[in-house]
């Protein structure tokens, strides 16, 4: 069914997607995420979250922290990824366009 469907839908060239402001704040503060991780098996234990929720948990702990940070920390790093983003964007639009090369010797590689 998939490569039916190749052949049918034309492929869209793709925008890479922007990271949320939370996840680089997180990446920069590497005390953030250990302690999130420490509160989501704390929850699994009392059984206020289940265990197949600890990664959503650990996410919405994550974002709840960079939340409560003031509104000009946060805006810093909403700017910082919006800004990344509208470099990665240009940056594939800079990339040439051309169609897969259908050399058996290409897709070996």
């Amino acid at each position: 069914m998939a490569k039916l469907m190749e052949k049918l839908v034309p492929k869209k060239s793709l925008n890479p997607r922007k990271r949320p402001a939370f996840e680089m704040w997180a990446d920069a503060n590497p005390e953030v995420r250990p302690k999130a991780a420490k509160e989501t098996e704390r929850m699994v234990k009392i059984g206020e979250v289940l265990k197949k929720e600890q990664a959503t948990t650990r996410q919405r702990l994550v974002k709840e922290d960079f939340e409560a940070l003031p509104v000009s920390i946060r805006g810093f790093w909403e700017f910082k990824s919006y800004s990344e983003h509208d470099l990665a964007v240009k940056e594939n639009k800079r990339k040439p366009k051309s169609k897969a090369s259908t050399e058996p010797v290409d897709r070996q590689r």
